[in-house]
Formats: C-alpha cells, structure tokens, sequence
C-alpha cells in the first residue's frame, strides 16, 4: 500500500503553533518511507466531517454527529479523530448494509494528545453502502482547557480556540492490485466526485 508521488510533486506541512511567549526554535522534518517493490493498492482517506455545528457557551455535554457514505468496496486501514480543546468524547462506527454496527474507534476521555491517527491490526472490510457515523461531545462550560474566558459561542474553525468534528478514515479500494495490467487507480476520483456532489447539494439547499 503507498501513495504515487509524481516527480515535480510539492509537499505541504501544515503546522499549529501557540505562542510562549519566548524565542523558539522551529524544527519540523518529514520522511518518507519509500516502497522497494511494485504497489498493489493506493490508500485514500475520506472523512465523516460536520462543519455547520454551533456550540454555546455554557453548555457541558452538546452532542455533533457527521457521517460518510461508503460508494464503493473498500478496506479501512486505521482513523484519525479529530476535535480541539473542548472535545470530551468520540466514537466512531460503520453501519454495515444488513444492520450490523461495526465499532471503529472510541475515546471516553478526550485530550487534544488523542488526535492522532489510529491503525487497525487487521484491515476492517466497509462494503458499499456502508455508512461511517461520528458522534462527539463538547463542554463549553468555564474549566481549564477551554480557550475562552469566560466561555463564548464556539464554531467550526481552524485555529486551536475554534472547534472542529472530523472522522478522517484511510481506506483501500477492496481487490484492487496495480500491478497487474490495465488496473485503474480511480478510488481518489470516485471520493472526489463524491464530496463535489455534497458541496453541490449544499449550495443548493442555501439557495
């Protein structure tokens, strides 16, 4: 499993920093691990992603739900959680087609240290019409992880005060092997058609 890189390709590293107060020394590096044989299958990742949420201040236990819609036979390798300073639990599941719940990951206890990206032991199998749910809680109440003081409206975002609820999931497109002739690699194209017609059903909705 790999991902092509074409010669020419930029890298882009997105970082978050939070100012001490002080002279720091930036020292951020990437390394790339690269494959030695022929790739068989190329690794896309989706996302259950809820960006309209509102969380008002005071609240301790406001509920977000976001969801994906499997549109082909894929494998999942692993997740990545993703909230900020006033997540206080995420559960990640897939609803199988047939009824069958599929736990992915859950985090009781949420700390921005949890975000990270999680793999599976064993490749877990998503059939299409599968769909991906994310259910988080946030706690805009006054403690001592929250950014604001006193506590305020808190939405979608991408500084660490704003707020986000995001279920990235890397899959595979299931019996996919590149190596063997004539095999298309369309699984990024299949995801990609599939989030433009979500803006495009978004928009319309607006109007």
């Amino acid at each position: 499993v790999g991902r092509f890189l074409p010669r020419g390709s930029d890298i882009v590293v997105q970082i978050h920093y939070h100012p001490p107060g002080k002279v720091e020394r930036d020292r951020p590096r990437v390394a790339l691990h690269l494959c030695r044989k022929p790739v068989r299958q190329t690794i896309e990742w989706a996302n259950a992603t809820n960006d309209k949420f509102r969380l008002p201040p005071g609240e301790s236990n406001i509920e977000v739900k976001a969801s994906w819609f499997v549109p082909v036979d894929v494998e999942a390798l692993g997740v990545t959680p993703h909230m900020h300073e006033l997540g206080r639990d995420f559960r990640m599941t897939a609803a199988l087609p047939g009824g069958k719940v599929q736990d992915l990951i859950y985090i009781p206890q949420w700390d921005p240290s949890w975000q990270s990206t999680y793999y599976f032991e064993e490749r877990v199998p998503l059939p299409k019409g599968t769909t991906v749910h994310v259910v988080a809680h946030y706690d805009n109440s006054a403690h001592a992880r929250n950014p604001h003081r006193p506590p305020r409206l808190v939405g979608w975002g991408p500084d660490a005060s704003d707020e986000m609820c995001v279920g990235y999931i890397g899959v595979v497109k299931k019996g996919q092997d590149l190596t063997r002739p004539g095999e298309r690699d369309d699984l990024y194209q299949i995801l990609a058609e599939q989030y433009m017609r979500k803006l495009a059903r978004e928009r319309s909705r607006r109007r």
